[in-house]
């Protein structure tokens, strides 16, 4: 249960993008310290991860607060707060890509198409960024972003990636989808996006629940 067995502060654990090592997130809940490791290794995070993180800010609408020094909280979904929470990481910070993507227009999230998709200005350049369950953000993409740039999605890629995500829900990780395109108008439904990756994410335990459950088994 939510905010009883859990903290209710979700928390990327872990990042894929296609034809790459899945990176590794550490810290725990809302405070933006962590570090991104490949193979155990620290990542420098640029390029496609970048633009990853920056899709996953953008579009949401989570902010996060400091209500007291040192102390993390949100403002929003706890799933978009993770999103923001794993970019600020990076030193992506909402306020400041909000100013410099202005959005000027959105699709907002339902239950039945399971995504949510934001149109964005920077310019003269306009940026579609879509995210939500990665079933339905597969379905509007043509395109993935790779070690190599931006190349066709095969139907190979796509079991890659479906693959990832049924690895990620053995492991008790919600996984997100982002995805983007350069184009001027949401009108309709998003199509021939560029798959950018996959947010895995947790709700930590509470310290408690250990306790609980073992005295619940006696």
């Amino acid at each position: 249960k939510t905010g009883t067995l859990t903290k209710d502060e979700m928390t990327v654990r872990k990042i894929f993008m296609l034809n790459r090592p899945v990176v590794d997130v550490t810290g725990a809940g809302y405070a933006p310290t962590g570090s991104f490791l490949a193979n155990n290794q620290p990542l420098v995070v640029e390029n496609g991860m970048l633009e990853l993180l920056k899709g996953g800010v953008l579009c949401s609408d989570a902010r996060l607060i400091e209500p007291a020094p040192g102390t993390w909280d949100i403002k929003g979904d706890p799933t978009e707060g993770a999103l923001i929470t794993a970019a600020a990481k990076a030193h992506l910070l909402k306020n400041e890509l909000d100013n410099e993507y202005q959005r000027v227009a959105e699709i907002p999230f339902s239950s039945e198409t399971k995504y949510m998709a934001t149109l964005h200005k920077n310019g003269a350049n306009h940026t579609i960024y879509a995210k939500g369950a990665a079933e339905s953000i597969l379905a509007f993409c043509t395109k993935a972003f790779g070690p190599q740039g931006t190349l066709d999605l095969t139907d190979a890629d796509r079991q890659v990636i479906l693959n990832q995500v049924q690895e990620f829900s053995k492991q008790a990780l919600r996984v997100i989808a982002i995805a983007s395109s350069n184009s001027n108008s949401l009108e309709g439904t998003p199509n021939n996006l560029t798959f950018l990756g996959l947010f895995a994410m947790i709700d930590p335990p509470r310290q408690e629940a250990a306790k609980a459950i073992a005295t619940c088994k006696t």
